[in-house]
């Protein structure tokens, strides 16, 4: 009896020396895989060119008053230097300033009123023969390069005693720079602009506004009269062409190209390239 009591003490006391086994660690659950989206993709802010770039040989390009803050411009701007370059005039009825310029020319500008059969309104030249006589108007202008490749800008009224002297001539709107002094010109509607202008070094300097912009003729007065350095065109001389929907200009620049479309299929270009 003693015996047994004393074997079950003694196994008792065996097994409760013992350690329990150590358990095995339970890794933590696994953790979910979370999607996480991109960054967005920023779009390429609008480059502005403040500065003239070379378009080909005499024909720069810029762009005045643009501010990459607001992504908006006011003025596409060609300056072209005439003795290096060939302007001239052509009838395009129902055409575009890019379907133009396809035919081998650098710029396409529309130029000319028009009535409502498309027929241009005015002298349009082209390598010294009118295609167009003129439409005698007391406030319109005449763009023309003479034969020796002099930019001018005159009133129609004087057009019979200057065109045996010159090459090219569209015929449009008023002056609103007469040599180097502002003109007096009627209050009209803010609308897209074009025309041209001529600088102090006697370069022609083409202009149309975007379609975000819109200025009245009074505007137009103020950047022509502006000189270039406070942002405006520094002209001696400028005159409007027909604007509104007829604003059509076409520039090639490769991939940069600009484009003014244009509502409507206007008659008269002015066109330009290198020669």
């Amino acid at each position: 009896m003693h015996r047994r009591l004393a074997l079950v003490l003694c196994l008792l006391a065996a097994a409760c020396g013992r350690e329990a086994p150590a358990r095995r660690p339970v890794p933590p659950p696994a953790a979910v895989p979370v999607s996480v989206p991109a960054p967005p993709v920023a779009e390429p802010k609008f480059v502005c060119e403040n500065d003239w770039t070379k378009v080909s040989d005499g024909i720069d390009y810029r762009m005045l008053n643009c501010s990459p803050d607001r992504e908006r411009f006011d003025l596409h701007l060609v300056r072209i230097d005439p003795k290096r370059t060939r302007i001239d005039a052509v009838l395009r009825p129902n055409s575009s300033a890019q379907a133009v310029a396809r035919e081998g020319w650098k710029v396409a500008l529309n130029a000319n009123f028009f009535d409502e059969r498309k027929r241009p309104l005015g002298v349009v030249m082209s390598g010294g023969k009118e295609l167009n006589k003129a439409h005698v108007v007391s406030w319109q202008s005449v763009f023309y390069v003479t034969k020796n490749d002099r930019a001018r800008i005159a009133p129609v009224l004087r057009w019979k005693d200057l065109r045996a002297g010159a090459r090219t001539a569209a015929q449009a709107g008023p002056r609103i720079i007469v040599a180097g002094e502002r003109n007096r010109v009627a209050r009209a509607t803010p609308s897209w602009r074009t025309g041209v202008c001529i600088d102090g070094k006697g370069r022609a300097v083409l202009f149309a506004t975007p379609r975000e912009t819109l200025l009245d003729v009074e505007q137009m007065v103020d950047l022509a009269d502006r000189a270039e350095d406070v942002g405006g065109m520094g002209c001696r001389d400028a005159m409007l062409f027909d604007g509104g929907g007829s604003t059509a200009l076409f520039i090639d620049r490769g991939a940069r190209s600009v484009t003014i479309p244009g509502d409507r299929g206007v008659p008269a270009y002015l066109v330009v390239k290198s020669r």
